[in-house]
């Protein structure tokens, strides 16, 4: 089981939509937070790296760019794998977008929907209703 978590941050970079070997649309991109201290100063900036799959993948690359204010919700997991240089295990976490949207502090946003896709053709079925209540 993974945690759930959401995030607000700026798109550190423009998107890039590529395909996997199966065909399914994915996107990596990273957000950047830096918070705000009350005298007006900066604190350090954090940076997450988001994941976005098929539809929600296509959907972000057509509707955002460098600088935009995002808020995500995703799912939290952990990538593993080993330094080719040090030898030593690495690991980072990284989230699987489930919403995406931007935020409107510093933004105004417009939204459009798009054409679901269908992935089968619907089936009618024909059934004769039958009196429960009648009187045998």
């Amino acid at each position: 089981m993974s945690a759930i978590i959401t995030i607000v941050g700026n798109l550190v970079r423009d998107p890039e939509l590529r395909q996997n070997p199966a065909g399914k649309s994915v996107l990596d991109f990273s957000l950047g937070y830096t918070p705000r201290r009350p005298d007006g100063s900066q604190g350090e900036t954090s940076f997450y790296e988001v994941t976005a799959w098929e539809g929600l993948a296509d959907n972000f690359a057509a509707s955002f760019k460098k600088g935009d204010r995002l808020m995500v919700t995703g799912r939290v997991s952990q990538r593993r794998w080993t330094d080719e240089e040090t030898n030593k295990g690495r690991s980072k976490l990284v989230i699987s977008a489930i919403e995406i949207g931007g935020t409107c502090r510093f933004h105004t946003v417009e939204m459009s929907k798009v054409a679901r896709v269908e992935t089968s053709e619907p089936v009618e079925v024909e059934a004769e209703a039958e009196d429960i209540f009648a009187n045998n």
